[in-house]
């Protein structure tokens, strides 16, 4: 495939405007060909037109101040404060916004927006303020992001292993095609258990205490289980396996091009129910025309298994029965 943009994209190019902010005008002070000098009344023809898009210079900060009154009638009333200043000093929701966006979104630390905001909007903050800011998005979109998981069908799940303050924790990623949240936790099955509906992850045995769900094993993680027995091992079984499994992630790409996610992911082909740990899974070969690579793969396969018989070595049936390369051993594949 050639590098840059594919067919098909619609790409993006900057366009000259018809009235800029400031025009500059650039004129020779000496004529070229007889060296006499050169006035504004000498322009002729049409001049060239190029055009510079730039930021301008980091304005100072605007400071309004609110000065609530009160009146002396019958009693003292005091005037109400607008919604947001609810201190004496604070910032606004512009400022508010970069900070949430360049924090949460652009995944900058603290101490490094805290240089950006300075150096680049002239903003002096501390990391403190940033921490507060982030404390009150959450509090605030708090009851939004329950109300979303509890209507939403599928959810996917994943966690990774990170280090904070010089200790392990679990950083756990639970994801649905609208909203991503993420939750540190002190161990890896230190998770909220009140999910239901269908649940997507890796096949690890901590994703298996949620029992009141639909577990569906992630696509991506059976075809590089799979790697392992078609590149060292060789085992035919593996490869007639890795074709519908490679057939099905492209349904899904092109189904969520085209708006059918949904339907999709809610069709029971691609889910696989189980209500615990011991979950059986059957392998067998694909019905169908193979490809001229996949029949000459098949035979070099056959030649190898051959020749490691011959050797006296430990070749494997295709039909034999033996554990899966799995986060679960409790899984048996018949290949």
């Amino acid at each position: 495939m050639p590098s840059g943009g594919q067919p098909g994209h619609p790409g993006s190019i900057l366009t000259p405007t018809a009235a800029p902010d400031h025009v500059v005008d650039h004129n020779r002070s000496i004529c070229a060909g007889c060296g006499a000098a050169l006035t504004e009344t000498d322009r002729h023809g049409t001049p060239i037109c190029r055009q510079i898009f730039d930021r301008s210079e980091p304005q100072s900060l605007e400071t309004t101040g609110h000065r609530a009154h009160c009146c002396l009638c019958s009693t003292v009333t005091g005037a109400i404060f607008p919604t947001g200043v609810t201190a004496p000093v604070r910032y606004g929701p512009r400022i508010t916004a970069w900070v949430r966006d360049l924090l949460h979104v652009r995944v900058n630390s603290e101490t490094r927006l805290t240089d950006l905001m300075s150096n680049r909007f002239a903003v002096p903050i501390a990391t403190a303020t940033i921490a507060a800011l982030s404390r009150r998005t959450a509090q605030r979109f708090g009851d939004i992001v329950d109300r979303i998981w509890t209507v939403a069908p599928v959810r996917h799940l994943e966690e990774t292993g990170v280090r904070i303050d010089g200790r392990s924790r679990w950083l756990h990623v639970l994801r649905i095609p609208l909203l991503t949240t993420l939750r540190v936790g002190a161990g890896r099955g230190d998770v909220d258990r009140d999910v239901t509906g269908i649940l997507v992850h890796d096949n690890d045995a901590n994703d298996f205490i949620f029992e009141d769900v639909r577990h569906a094993i992630c696509n991506v993680h059976h075809r590089c289980e799979l790697q392992v027995p078609i590149d060292i091992e060789t085992e035919d079984g593996a490869c007639s396996m890795h074709r519908p499994l490679e057939r099905v992630r492209r349904v899904a790409h092109i189904a969520c091009e085209t708006g059918r996610s949904r339907s999709i992911l809610s069709s029971k082909p691609m889910i696989a129910s189980s209500t615990g740990p011991s979950l059986s899974t059957t392998c067998s070969r694909h019905s169908g025309a193979a490809s001229g690579d996949e029949k000459r793969r098949v035979d070099r396969i056959r030649v190898l298994r051959l020749q490691t018989h011959k050797d006296g070595g430990r070749g494997v049936s295709p039909t034999c029965e033996r554990p899966s390369r799995t986060m679960r051993p409790s899984v048996i594949c018949k290949w």
